[in-house]
């Protein structure tokens, strides 16, 4: 026990959001990329069903203001991108042609999900423990 109340669960933390807010604007930037028909996605989002242009639209404004919020360390920031994690998961399976986002594999998402609960539990469970 003494050993986690050692661990920089804090720092680690907020390098942690600061590291999925790049990815996260990376996410959003490339959702506006297949909105807006740049480089090879000229036609993908004309062309794509209904279903998946509503995903499209949503994932690049929610990944965009997710980033924004997670740069900034504001606790809605991480809702926003837990939310968007939840339903890029939950959309994984159920929208045909779904393969356009950059991560394809659901338990990749909630991998980093899961590191950022323990982080977090760990920063406030030790947060007054000096070492």
């Amino acid at each position: 026990m003494e050993a986690l109340a050692r661990f920089p669960f804090e720092k680690t933390r907020i390098v942690f959001m600061r590291v999925m807010a790049a990815v996260w604007m990376a996410e959003g930037l490339f959702a506006w990329a297949i909105i807006l028909g740049i480089g090879p996605y000229e036609t993908v989002y004309q062309n794509s069903a209904l279903q998946m242009r509503l995903a499209i639209s949503g994932f690049a404004l929610f990944n965009l203001i997710a980033s924004v919020g997670l740069w900034m360390l504001a606790s809605w920031g991480a809702v926003i991108w837990l939310l968007t994690i939840a339903m890029a998961i939950i959309l994984d399976g159920t929208i045909a042609d779904s393969n356009l986002d950059p991560i394809e594999w659901p338990w990749v998402y909630a991998a980093l999900a899961l590191v950022y609960l323990i982080l977090l539990a760990g920063a406030r469970r030790f947060r007054d423990v000096k070492p």
